[in-house]
């Protein structure tokens, strides 16, 4: 994968300038960075499928970015700051807990095609309602730009 990578991006090198010499101590990180996630990702999958190792693997880097940044770089913390984080970490629990229920409402679908589509037409069911109550009918139907 990085060799094919590396074949289709070296001919757009010749198009953009180089990055600033303060950048490459970065740089060169980063090459260390994404080949030590490479050799653990690929012995990762080797020990654990899948359905194991992605979640993990891809679910835990933002909350590890999130705290991370903070702890280098810092932050304004706010009374609103600190509720929009509550609320953050309370979207994640959704997101972790409806990803395995479909996960396996979908295994018990006898089809992989049978079950996903359904909660997008499902879930209109109780967000209009509380859209149209929060926002008014015509704010909920009208194009917003951006």
């Amino acid at each position: 994968m990085s060799l094919l990578l590396a074949v289709l991006a070296t001919p757009v090198l010749f198009f953009i300038p180089l990055p600033g010499l303060k950048s490459w101590p970065f740089l060169a990180a980063s090459i260390v960075l994404h080949t030590g996630y490479k050799l653990f990702l690929v012995r990762a999958y080797s020990l654990g499928g899948m359905s194991q190792v992605y979640p993990i693997a891809r679910g835990t880097a933002p909350l590890i970015v999130a705290i991370a940044t903070q702890l280098l770089i810092g932050g304004r913390k706010t009374p609103a700051t600190v509720q929009a984080i509550g609320f953050a970490l309370g979207t994640a629990c959704f997101i972790a807990a409806y990803s395995t229920i479909d996960g396996i409402g979908t295994r018990h679908a006898g089809s992989v095609n049978d079950y996903p589509f359904l909660p997008f037409v499902l879930e209109a069911i109780p967000i209009g309602p509380i859209a149209i109550h929060r926002r008014g009918l015509v704010a909920v139907f009208q194009p917003t730009a951006g």
